[in-house]
């Protein structure tokens, strides 16, 4: 079943109906790469020629010399200069995803796809340019625009982004840059608050010629590694309220629980009552989130684009100027929201209050970056929208305590750390 329904102009549908296959962290697959590396051997299922040939007639060159730059749970990335074309040489990116068991490595590629032509045309957020890509596992192709005859594993081609990664410019930035660069930051978090979806989940491209985009359930909905294993086919979306998601986040640790406590118990977790501790903790959340008030008002809900990971790593920097942003990555895991779970200030410019930040002048630098970025967002945000308040982090806290308990395997650290949940939510009014 789908239903339609538009965002800014373009017509999308929602797909209820897609049961999706869990993906297992990265920790998991090289894991399971490891105990069985002749099924997902990338080095036999690859053809280098045949990617080479691709990156050729996708990009109008004649030579194509392919270096490989980085590896990680998902993906091979190769560096591809090409030479011999009509126009001046070039560089560009080769992005091959490995061969993993039970998991939808086309559904994931098509949903980053999705992802960053929807930002190209909606939004002013810098992202990757993708030149080429073929979600083809292997056989006939999937499109009538074929690069290469069988390369044998999803791959996509994207342009090279120029300069750094701003964890690594960071440390060197003088502050007049970090505050232009927290300010352009503020700016994309501002129009990723203002997108609008009717629904939890990830997007796809549209079902048929009407829709140019359809929404279904989440790639990757939760990073807790009990959850990538290859037989766990648990809820990902996509919901329709927030409480349906928070609730379909705590539902999906229970069911895991209770169909593996003897894995649970054998392998991870020795004490004889842990599993019972767990569930205790689970059962708690999942009443207190039935109960909650400020959740599903009764109008129709409207939720958020969020980006995954939006850390130093992952954000492209120029080298000879810095506070000059060329590129926000890694879109292939994000999904729609709460406007809640958007509206944070970042990562790196939260002050932990650790042995790493003793220096008073630090400290001092990051508070005042943190109101740089606050007052930005709600200078451009036309809704009435708190960023960092307590409130949010609050249904935050929640959110990851109902993610992440069974990755915990100190019982009592995560019973204070859902009593703190709790607290804080009835603090906070709900």
């Amino acid at each position: 079943m789908y239903t339609s329904f538009t965002t800014s102009g373009t017509r999308l549908y929602v797909d209820y109906t897609y049961t999706n296959t869990m993906p297992m962290s990265s920790a998991e697959i090289l894991k399971i790469r490891e105990s069985q590396p002749r099924s997902i051997n990338l080095n036999e299922q690859l053809d280098i020629h045949e990617l080479r040939k691709s990156i050729c007639v996708a990009t109008g060159h004649a030579e194509c010399v392919l270096t490989k730059v980085a590896e990680g749970g998902f993906h091979r990335i190769y560096a591809a200069k090409l030479t011999g074309g009509h126009e001046s040489d070039l560089e560009v990116i080769a992005r091959v995803a490995f061969d993993i068991p039970d998991f939808r490595n086309t559904r994931k590629m098509e949903s980053e796809v999705a992802t960053i032509n929807w930002l190209k045309q909606n939004t002013k957020i810098p992202v990757p340019n993708i030149m080429f890509c073929d979600m083809r596992e292997r056989g006939p192709a999937s499109s009538e625009k074929t690069a290469g005859k069988d390369v044998g594993a999803p791959y996509m081609i994207m342009d090279r982004i120029p300069g750094r990664t701003l964890d690594r410019m960071w440390p060197y930035m003088s502050e007049s840059h970090r505050e232009q660069t927290v300010k352009s930051l503020a700016r994309y978090t501002a129009e990723l608050l203002q997108t609008q979806f009717p629904t939890i989940g990830s997007l796809y491209p549209g079902v048929d010629h009407n829709a140019a985009l359809s929404l279904g359930p989440m790639i990757i909905p939760t990073f807790n590694p009990w959850c990538f294993r290859p037989d766990a086919t648990l809820e990902s979306g996509p919901w329709a309220t927030e409480r349906a998601y928070l609730l379909g986040c705590i539902n999906r640790e229970l069911k895991w629980v209770r169909d593996h406590t003897a894995d649970l118990e054998a392998r991870w977790l020795p004490r004889a009552d842990v599993v019972d501790r767990y569930t205790a903790l689970l059962d708690k959340l999942s009443r207190r989130v039935e109960t909650m008030n400020g959740l599903d008002s009764g109008a129709p809900q409207s939720f958020v684009l969020r980006h995954p990971d939006f850390s130093l790593s992952n954000i492209m920097v120029r080298e000879d100027d810095p506070s000059i942003i060329t590129a926000v990555l890694d879109w292939e895991c994000a999904s729609t929201a709460p406007i809640w779970a958007v509206a944070q200030v970042p990562e790196f410019l939260l002050d932990r209050g650790d042995e790493r930040e003793q220096d008073s002048a630090k400290r001092a630098s990051k508070a005042h970056l943190r109101d740089v970025f606050i007052r930005c967002v709600k200078d451009l945000v036309d809704i009435n929208i708190d960023v960092g308040s307590a409130r949010s982090q609050c249904l935050i806290a929640l959110e990851k305590a109902a993610q992440t308990i069974t990755t915990m395997r100190n019982v009592e650290e995560m019973e204070g750390i859902v009593s703190t949940a709790l607290t804080g939510l009835a603090a906070a009014g709900f």
